[in-house]
């Protein structure tokens, strides 16, 4: 049974196992992001508005 996501999570650290653990905790109901520093999530953030538009 698919659960439809509740929405999209982008989630920043340094710390990869950080990440991980994250993405594991939310993946079930969020569509789940990860990026490893701000500029990488800035970049992300900015490929995502423009394909949203």
């Amino acid at each position: 049974m698919n659960i439809p996501k509740k929405g999209t999570i982008l989630c920043v650290d340094d710390e990869p196992h950080v990440l991980r653990a994250l993405q594991w905790l939310l993946q079930k109901e969020f569509e789940v992001h990860t990026a490893s520093s701000a500029g990488e999530g800035l970049k992300m953030l900015a490929r995502h508005a423009s394909t949203s538009s």
